[in-house]
């Protein structure tokens, strides 16, 4: 009974920590989308790394079946939104394949 009037303060720095980690984990997943700019009006993705797209959406569809187990929003809806970012930037790989642009030698 000593410990309930402490319990709201650890409330409260828990949902800190999980918004905290929510952000840094949809900077993670968002960070490739800055080339998709470049790659749609270059009809490029040279830039796109396929294999890594890929990875992240296994990672992303693994940690949202997780969240959902243990029915914790804070891993299912930051992992959702990065599962959405990673089906776009396959989804660009597929659609502007890979040119080979040979530059000119100096």
């Amino acid at each position: 009974m000593m410990l309930l009037p402490f319990r709201k303060p650890l409330l409260v720095l828990d949902s800190f920590r999980g918004f905290t980690c929510n952000a840094v984990t949809i900077a993670y997943y968002g960070a490739p989308l800055s080339t998709v700019v470049q790659v749609i009006r270059s009809r490029n993705s040279n830039s796109i790394y396929l294999p890594m797209c890929i990875c992240n959406l296994i990672n992303t569809l693994l940690w949202i079946g997780y969240g959902f187990a243990v029915l914790d929003p804070f891993i299912y809806v930051p992992n959702g939104i990065g599962c959405v970012f990673a089906i776009v930037l396959c989804f660009l790989c597929v659609f502007y394949p890979k040119v080979n642009v040979e530059q000119p030698l100096p």
